[in-house]
């Protein structure tokens, strides 16, 4: 009867019993997930049935359902399967989509016991797979693909903006002014000393070396909301990714943009003092797969302590519920930046 209810908050009785009769189906066997931002899921044991929240979350689905279309085409990469389109409103107001059912856990459910291990060998997995949609190349087929935004709002949103107009024009931007108001604001604590050397032309040359390198990359698909509760792991004892789920925010971007860990929740932020070492490993995937060379993670990770320290200046705070105090943040990502810029 619960189940019945669940499912009713979907698709109202007459609906349903069309849909269950469509489809093979009993409401016995049906699963109801209404976790996702945009959609409602009705699961059954081989298939997802993805129905908008809303009528304004059509458009989201669709494109959802076309970038499964476009992807399924590539080997090795653990997406949905498009199985079809469905537009008939005796079954559902809206026009929905089925699609094969990826086994395995959201990782978002089991990440409060993972380690700095289990997370780095996650975000590799994500390296090593976003390398194979980001060599699929650019043409008729993606034009339906729009420009990654940067409208976001917010504390962050300053961050967002600064972020996504250097990937575009390779340009610093207000980083440096960000970064001497840091040291200023540290001053009292004897870290102006510490630290002024980031305050110097010749620091700004390697960063702007930096992120040219990585703004003259070429765009590619971006899934453009990697986290947490889009990736799916085998079990919470095999972190196997098994699938990349929820993409109704792709688009076309530089490919740096998929790997900002700012769209990640706040458990990944108790690890933040291993970022480089996690960009690191997950840039040499990326590249080994896409068969690059020359571009070094040591820009990346320049460009996001940059973020990370916009981000953190313009909210007042951590990134991240729970983390350390702002001062002690800011101090971190200043010594990140010093020893990053010492080895460009």
């Amino acid at each position: 009867m619960e189940n019945a209810k669940a499912l009713e908050a979907v698709l109202i009785k007459p609906q349903l019993d069309r849909f269950c009769e469509a489809f093979g189906l009993t409401p016995g066997e049906l699963e109801a997930d209404y976790t996702g931002w945009s959609k409602h899921v009705i699961k059954s044991r081989d298939h997802a049935f993805l129905f908008p929240r809303h009528p304004r979350y059509q458009c989201s689905l669709d494109l959802e359902l076309a970038v499964y279309d476009l992807l399924n085409g590539l080997d090795g990469l653990p997406v949905p399967r498009l199985v079809e389109w469905v537009e008939n409103h005796l079954m559902s107001t809206y026009r929905f989509g089925v699609v094969t059912r990826l086994r395995g856990v959201l990782l978002g459910r089991i990440e409060h016991a993972c380690s700095s291990t289990d997370y780095g060998n996650v975000i590799c997995a994500v390296g090593r797979l976003a390398g194979v949609w980001h060599n699929l190349p650019l043409g008729p087929e993606t034009a339906f693909l729009k420009p990654q935004s940067h409208d976001v709002d917010g504390d962050h949103g300053a961050s967002y903006r600064w972020l996504y107009g250097a990937l575009q024009s390779g340009s610093l931007g207000n980083a440096p002014d960000s970064v001497a108001s840091s040291i200023h604001e540290l001053a009292a604590e004897g870290s102006r000393e510490e630290f002024g050397a980031l305050n110097s032309a010749a620091s700004y040359e390697k960063w702007q070396r930096a992120i040219g390198e990585l703004a003259s990359m070429e765009n590619v698909v971006l899934h453009g909301d990697i986290h947490e509760d889009q990736i799916l792991v085998r079990s919470d004892g095999d972190l196997e990714v098994t699938g990349i789920l929820d993409w109704g925010n792709a688009g076309v971007g530089n490919p740096v943009l998929e790997f900002n860990f700012g769209e990640w929740g706040g458990e990944l932020w108790r690890y933040r003092s291993d970022f480089s070492a996690f960009r690191e490993a997950l840039w040499g995937e990326y590249l080994r797969t896409r068969g690059l060379d020359g571009l070094s993670w040591e820009s990346v990770h320049l460009l996001y302590s940059l973020q990370e320290l916009i981000w953190t200046m313009s909210a007042g705070k951590a990134i991240g519920n729970g983390g350390p105090s702002y001062g002690s943040e800011v101090r971190r990502l200043l010594r990140s930046l010093k020893e990053t810029t010492a080895a460009l």
